[in-house]
């Protein structure tokens, strides 16, 4: 169980109480939180994180950007990702179409990287 993080806000219901999540929503949080986070940005795991990927013009660093991906989620159990499609945005950032299995799950997640 986690507590449900939006725009990187605690999100809070109607009494003012943190959302909790869990199962298939929790999981895809983490997932997203270990992409879209810079590699040593947090105090208590350094190596949380991706490094900056700020070109995917081509297939090799298309393939780079999945390989860091993968690695975010490495210590994931039971998580496999793959990136379907890549794009630069105009602001520099990367949207990510990714597949997730997750156990016997597989889900499609877009994230901005």
């Amino acid at each position: 169980m986690d507590i449900k993080i939006k725009d990187g806000d605690m999100v809070l219901d109607s009494t003012g109480a943190p959302v909790k999540i869990e199962g298939t929503e929790e999981i895809l949080q983490q997932i997203v939180m270990r992409i879209t986070a810079k590699k040593g940005g947090f105090i208590y795991n350094k190596e949380m994180g991706t490094e900056a990927v700020t070109d995917v013009s081509g297939d090799r660093e298309c393939r780079r950007l999945e390989v860091i991906l993968q690695e975010a989620v490495a210590d994931m159990e039971d998580i496999s990702l793959r990136l379907d499609c890549a794009s630069q945005l105009v602001d520099g950032r990367i949207l990510a179409e990714l597949t997730v299995a997750c156990k016997e799950n597989i889900m499609s997640l877009e994230v901005i990287i």
